[in-house]
C-alpha cells in the first residue's frame, strides 16, 4: 500500500525567523493598525512586543527541532 500524500494538508516548512525579524513584523503591523503610534524604547507596548518576539522565536526554534 502506498503512503498517502499529506502535503496538501500539512506544511512542514520550518519557521526560521529571528527575534529581530519577528519584532520588525510586529512593529510593522502595529504601525499599520495604529498610524498615530510611534514605538519608543521603554514604552510598555514596545517592551511587550519585544518580549513576545523573544518567546515566539524560542517556541518556533523548539518546534523546528521536532
Amino acid at each position: 500500500m502506498a503512503t498517502p500524500d499529506w502535503t496538501p494538508y500539512v506544511d512542514l516548512t520550518p519557521f526560521d525567523n529571528t527575534v529581530t525579524g519577528i519584532l520588525e513584523e510586529s512593529l510593522t503591523q502595529a504601525r499599520a493598525l495604529l498610524p498615530a503610534w510611534t514605538p519608543r524604547v521603554g514604552e510598555i507596548e514596545t517592551t511587550l512586543l519585544e518580549a513576545t518576539a523573544y518567546q515566539t522565536a524560542n517556541l518556533s526554534n523548539a518546534a523546528n527541532r521536532l
